[in-house]
């Protein structure tokens, strides 16, 4: 009964691709969003629902109001029984932007405004929320703007790991960027308490300092060991944070920092023996080679290219 009942499902979605790729966009519309109101949340069917969506955006359909519209929107933009990450709708408008699809931000940004200031107006705002007004930002009203700025301060730390992708990637939209590193400008400072006493996660000390590596100079010196080493003590870190615990040990460790070191990889005499040949290139040479000094400054422009630098100088004897 149970594969009967998915088997039901993948034809009604294959149908309602069907409709979209035919031009029927009204109907196939109708069709995700009672199958969402029907069957729930599913990767597969938001998938399909945000694949519709964008086809009929692109296709100059107009989205005209039918009953269930608005709470369609609604669902695509919270996406709240979802963990995909980053959330499907919002990395397919991205997605369509870093193609190369000329104005589909504005067409999006067109088609979900009513539904989305709506949103960013209540009371208690959800994370995808704020990150889908972040997406679009540059294509959003001037009245918006503040509201946006404030509730991403907020939220930035709620984030999740792959959601950081979008707001602060360059090749998505310059404007939307510029306006999304100006909210952040003074985060690190404001949450230096959080930040010592482990509370933020490292994937997003990570992005704050490639976007903002001025805003840390007046930290306490060792202050990203210090950061790492009390999440630690919260909770064992995930795959992704505990990659981004070695790019900053790897940024900015010594060989003094065994003892957090060996709490980041089983591989810590290797990573050692990394630094050390970092330290050696970064300040004992006195002429370095133009593979150094190129590795030198993305160690010391983009922490987040740390990884990639040290694996060219060693050729590969990082072990992670």
């Amino acid at each position: 009964m149970m594969a009967s009942g998915v088997d039901n499902l993948a034809g009604e979605i294959g149908a309602a691709r069907a409709a979209s790729a035919d031009g029927e966009h009204d109907a196939a519309l109708r069709q995700v969003a009672t199958l969402l109101d029907r069957h729930g949340e599913s990767e597969a069917l938001l998938s399909a629902a945000a694949d519709v969506w964008v086809t009929a955006v692109e296709a100059g359909a107009p989205l005209d109001a039918w009953p269930g519209r608005d709470r369609f929107h609604e669902r695509l933009i919270a996406q709240r029984d979802c963990e995909v990450s980053p959330p499907i709708l919002h990395h397919r408008i991205a997605s369509q932007r870093s193609s190369g699809v000329l104005g589909h931000f504005q067409r999006a940004a067109d088609a979900l405004q009513p539904v989305l200031a709506r949103m960013l107006a209540a009371e208690r705002v959800e994370s995808n929320t704020v990150l889908m007004a972040l997406v679009l930002r540059s294509c959003l009203p001037a009245e918006l703007q503040p509201r946006i700025a404030a509730l991403h301060a907020r939220h930035f730390a709620s984030f999740r790991h792959d959601d950081l992708a979008l707001p602060y990637s360059v090749l998505f939209d310059r404007p939307a960027f510029a306006a999304n590193v100006a909210d952040l400008a003074n985060w690190p400072t404001t949450h230096r308490a959080e930040v010592l006493a482990g509370k933020v996660p490292i994937g997003h000390l990570l992005i704050l300092l490639w976007l903002l590596p001025a805003a840390f100079d007046d930290f306490p010196p060792h202050w990203w060991s210090t950061a790492v080493a009390r999440r630690l003590d919260r909770a064992p870190l995930n795959d992704d944070e505990a990659q981004s615990a070695r790019l900053l040990a790897m940024r900015f460790g010594t060989t003094q920092d065994r003892e957090l070191i060996d709490r980041l990889t089983d591989e810590s005499a290797e990573f050692i023996a990394a630094l050390r040949t970092l330290d050696r290139t970064r300040v004992c040479s006195d002429e370095p080679s133009p593979l150094a000094m190129a590795a030198g400054r993305r160690l010391d422009q983009r922490p987040r290219q740390a990884l990639a630098a040290a694996t060219s100088l060693l050729s590969g004897q990082i072990p992670f």
